[in-house]
């Protein structure tokens, strides 16, 4: 279950009525806003909001009234808890469908939906991880093939793939493939 926290705030606005007024209205503000944004992101789960802290219990009750009036036209289950001792409005929102980046775009191939990939250092000692656990093979050769400049992290290692030819009795066969996406390799027996 996913939480969102959203913090309140006024930024520059000062306003020119008293302060209560002026927090009243920015909360108002942000009561019509959040529940819209809510749904136009496809947020689910826990949110937490931290409202401007009013002084006056009758402008905290208008809040959260204003706040059910709008999240009322939500198609998406939705139950606010009221505000904690902290002066947090606690609720929940049902996530209804996949929000409008989910549906205009598809997983990366690359990184399946990570946002992040392994850079060539990691890679290189994935590669040297894996050739150091077959050495329950019976073949004495195994081929690693990979784009040349993920290979060249592995040889840049010397020492430990020494090592590690040592550990498992094998000889590696480090075949450079153009053709392979730079985080694609092969590993294989002749």
């Amino acid at each position: 279950e996913a939480m969102t926290v959203i913090d309140v705030n006024s930024g520059k606005f000062t306003g020119h009525d008293n302060f209560e007024e002026t927090v009243h209205r920015l909360n108002i503000e942000a009561a019509i806003e959040i529940p819209r944004q809510l749904r136009l992101r496809s947020i689910g789960g826990i949110v937490l909001i931290d409202f401007i802290a009013m002084k006056d219990k009758n402008n905290e009750e208008n809040i959260l009234n204003i706040l059910r009036q709008e999240l009322a036209k939500d198609k998406a289950h939705t139950r606010v808890m009221g505000m904690s001792n902290l002066g947090i409005l606690e609720m929940t929102r049902k996530k209804s469908r996949y929000g409008i980046s989910e549906m205009f775009t598809d997983e990366c191939n690359t990184c399946h939906g990570r946002g992040r990939t392994l850079n060539l250092f990691a890679l290189a000692c994935e590669i040297k991880r894996k050739l150091a656990n077959l050495g329950y093979l019976e073949s004495q050769e195994i081929i690693c093939e990979a784009h040349p400049e993920l290979l060249q992290y592995v040889l840049n290692d010397e020492k430990n793939l020494a090592y590690i030819r040592k550990k498992t009795g094998k000889e590696f066969i480090l075949l450079p493939n153009e053709e392979l996406h730079i985080e694609d390799y092969n590993i294989y027996t002749p």
